[in-house]
């Protein structure tokens, strides 16, 4: 099964599920799609927990909804599962530069390595990305393109 494709304001996303637990929301611009999508072709997908994910996801867009009720399973590396984790504890409303979450792993100097396993994350929005920001201040890329990133 192949996972739900939907348009949000900030673009295109594809939403996928396996057994209550949300294995994909990706941006079907991101460089990485094709490689996430692969992942869970051995997978039945989930699609009601998959619909309700989306349901989510149109309420955040549609300024209703600030956190969001899902159960995660990305599938990574140790080192990106814990970079994933970190990005998940950055709140509605606020952002986090790569070496903030670079030290909050307890490596101060992988703020370049960090910054690969969030451009490399299977799930944004939920696992929120778009909050991370350069040690300027400066939004730099992502994955969805910096368009999406302004938006929300």
């Amino acid at each position: 099964m192949y996972p739900v494709i939907f348009d949000t304001p900030a673009g295109t996303l594809a939403v996928g599920a396996y057994r209550g637990k949300l294995m994909l929301c990706d941006w079907i611009n991101s460089r990485h799609y094709n490689s996430h999508v692969n992942q869970l072709k051995n997978f039945d997908l989930d699609q009601d927990y998959t619909l309700n994910v989306i349901s989510q996801i149109k309420e955040y867009f549609a300024g209703n909804r600030k956190y969001f009720d899902v159960n995660v399973a990305p599938i990574g590396t140790n080192f990106r599962l814990k970079v994933w984790t970190e990005l998940a504890g950055v709140s509605y409303g606020t952002t986090a530069s790569y070496s903030d979450i670079a030290e909050k792993i307890g490596n101060k100097s992988a703020a370049r390595s960090v910054a690969n396993a969030i451009s490399q994350n299977p799930i944004s929005i939920i696992i929120p990305c778009h909050r991370i920001i350069g040690s300027t201040g400066t939004l730099n890329g992502y994955a969805g393109g910096l368009e999406a990133k302004k938006f929300y």
